[in-house]
């Protein structure tokens, strides 16, 4: 099986929609995007897009990278973005959606810090408007193909992961994401796959390796040297090739592969480092490695 092939991107003009929780950074994106050359439409409500790309479709070239921007402000016309959407399709537009997330406190720290209420709060609390987002928001989230947490991002952090992901530049290339993560402080939101180290021996019950993490070389070679994590990570690699292919054959640039242990100190550490080494040994594939809860025992 050939994974090195440079996929084709579609002739049509691109198509980007951009969505996702209120706060998580939407506006910070739109700006990163028009840095890279797309033409940003904010606040476009959802049963205006076919008329727009009906417009853009009389003069081609006019924009060949639209990204269009929509918020819940306007509750009602929101709605009916899923029918929106499926009229795209209907009339053979291609888009690809990317959903901004964020946790809940985070979100309000931002709107508290910001003084502005919620669009969705009415006179609830802040949190209670976040509650209802999430419910409007779930089957959109569930249609995206990239969903990307902003959590741990600052404005500068999420302006280089737009910009990471949405680059033209040079051939297509797929990128992955591998997240380490302790499965005591919760499963990664935006995770596309996730695997499971609890089966490798524990370093924390080792007296002399329980200081160390797994980017220390002591650490990573009890845990690398573990009888099965070498058999998991060549069938784990194999088994990601078929998903690979079948991302560029869909246009998809984007996937996390979150690691779990424990704590998110010892085996998930090692085995990221690991794994991202291999994966980015693959053609046209980058390859970031995140440890998401290292330092925080």
């Amino acid at each position: 099986m050939d994974v090195g092939l440079t996929p084709v991107k579609p002739p049509e003009n691109e198509l980007l929609i951009v969505t996702g929780m209120s706060g998580a950074g939407r506006t910070t994106a739109a700006h990163a995007l028009e840095d890279l050359g797309w033409y940003v439409v904010e606040g476009l409500p959802p049963e205006l897009i076919t008329t727009m790309i009906d417009i853009i479709s009389r003069h081609p070239g006019s924009m060949e990278k639209l990204a269009v921007v929509i918020d819940v402000r306007t509750r009602a016309l929101f709605s009916d973005m899923l029918g929106a959407l499926e009229q795209l399709k209907a009339t053979g537009v291609t888009y690809r959606m990317l959903f901004l997330d964020s946790s809940d406190a985070l979100l309000v720290r931002r709107f508290e810090q910001g003084r502005r209420p919620h669009p969705l709060q009415g006179s609830g609390r802040i949190l209670d408007g976040i509650t209802a987002e999430r419910d409007l928001l779930k089957e959109v989230k569930a249609a995206a193909e990239i969903v990307l947490d902003t959590t741990d991002l600052n404005v500068h952090g999420l302006a280089k992961e737009i910009t990471e992901i949405f680059n033209a530049d040079g051939p297509v290339q797929l990128r992955l994401n591998v997240m380490s993560f302790g499965f005591k402080y919760g499963v990664p939101a935006d995770a596309n796959f996730i695997a499971d180290m609890r089966f490798i021996p524990n370093p924390h019950w080792v007296p002399e390796l329980r200081p160390y993490t797994g980017l220390d070389a002591q650490v990573s070679e009890y845990v690398l040297g573990n009888e099965g994590t070498g058999d998991f990570l060549e069938n784990y690699v194999e088994s990601l090739r078929p998903v690979i292919e079948g991302y560029r054959r869909e246009n998809k640039h984007y996937a996390n592969i979150s690691v779990g242990c424990t704590g998110g100190k010892h085996r998930s550490v090692a085995v990221s480092e690991e794994l991202a080494r291999r994966l980015g040994q693959l053609p046209n594939v980058t390859v970031n490695t995140i440890h998401r809860d290292l330092g925080r025992e």
